[in-house]
C-alpha cells in the first residue's frame, strides 16, 4: 500500500522539526512549508491525504504571524474542489485566542485540535491522533488509500522526461515523440489563455515525423500514462485530463494545465 503522505505547515523551524520526527514515527511521508500561501499552492497541486496546521501562521514568510491568517487558510482549503473532504489537524498553544475560534475551526472541518506541548509531554500522544485520522480514510481498511480526482496542475516538460504535480508521466524511453509533441502544443496558447487545437497532419509535419501513426502513437501514450502513473500516486485521472482530443479538430492542451518549461 503506498504510505499517507501529510503536509505540515509550520514556520517554527524547531517545532517544525518535531512534528516531522512525529510523522517519521508513523511510518508516514511528509513535506513542509512555512507559510499559508504555499500550504494553498501545495495543496491544490499536490497528493496529501492529511494536514498538520499551526494556526498562527504568516502568509508568507517573514510576515507577522495571525490566528486570522490560519483560520482564512483553512476556510480556502474548504474551498477547493479536491479537498473540500482533506482532513486537517489544528496545532496551537491553546492561547485565550485560540480558545474562542474552536467552535468556527470545528465549522471548517478541522478533524481535530492538538495543543503543541502535546508533541513533547502531553498525555495523548499526537501520533495516535495522526494514525487515527489517516485511518478514518474511507478507503483505508481496504488496503490502499482513496484516489483524489484529477482537477488541473502543473506540468513541467524537460528535455527527458515530462512531470505532472511532480509525477513523471513520460519518459526518454517511450517520448520519442510524445514530449516534443507536448513541447509543440504547449506553444500553441491564444491571447484567451487557452491553448489552440492542431490537427495530427500539422503536427506531423512540424515534427518533423515520418507517419501519422507515430503521432496518433504519442498522443495514445501521453494519454495512457495519465491514468496508469497518476494512479500509483493516488490520483484519479481521465485520459482527457492533459491531452484533449476532438475528432476532426486534432490535439491540444487542457485549459486547467500549466505548462513549464525546464532544461
Amino acid at each position: 500500500m503506498k504510505q499517507p503522505k501529510l503536509l505540515i505547515v509550520e514556520d517554527d523551524q524547531e517545532f517544525q522539526k518535531v512534528a516531522v520526527d512525529t510523522i517519521q514515527s508513523l511510518g508516514y511521508q511528509h513535506q513542509c512549508v512555512n507559510n499559508s500561501s504555499e500550504a494553498l499552492r501545495q495543496i491544490k497541486v499536490g497528493q496529501y491525504h492529511g494536514v498538520l496546521f499551526d494556526l498562527c501562521i504568516p502568509v508568507t514568510p517573514g510576515n507577522p504571524t495571525s490566528i486570522e491568517y490560519g483560520l482564512n487558510c483553512l476556510s480556502e482549503i474548504r474551498k477547493m474542489k479536491n479537498s473540500r473532504q482533506l482532513p486537517v489537524i489544528i496545532m496551537t498553544t491553546y492561547s485565550d485566542k485560540a480558545l474562542h475560534r474552536i467552535s468556527k475551526l470545528r465549522d471548517l472541518g478541522a478533524y481535530d485540535i492538538i495543543a503543541k506541548s502535546a508533541f513533547v509531554d502531553g498525555d495523548v500522544s499526537p501520533s495516535d491522533t495522526i494514525r487515527k485520522m489517516i485511518e478514518s480514510l474511507p478507503a483505508f481498511s481496504k488496503g490502499h488509500l482513496p484516489l483524489q480526482k484529477f482537477s488541473g496542475g502543473i506540468m513541467k516538460i524537460y528535455n527527458d522526461r515530462v512531470e505532472l504535480n511532480d509525477v513523471v508521466i513520460i519518459s526518454d524511453k517511450n517520448g520519442r515523440w510524445s514530449i516534443p509533441m507536448l513541447r509543440y502544443l504547449s506553444a500553441q496558447k491564444k491571447s484567451s489563455g487557452e491553448y489552440a487545437y492542431r490537427s495530427g497532419s500539422t503536427i506531423l509535419k512540424e515534427l518533423g515525423a515520418d507517419t501519422i501513426g507515430q503521432i496518433t502513437g504519442a498522443a495514445n501514450t501521453i494519454r495512457s500514462n495519465i491514468i496508469k502513473r497518476m494512479r500509483k500516486e493516488s490520483w484519479e485521472c481521465q485520459e482527457h485530463d492533459v491531452l484533449e482530443h476532438k475528432t476532426n479538430g486534432g490535439y491540444r492542451i487542457n485549459p486547467w494545465i500549466k505548462v513549464e518549461m525546464w532544461e
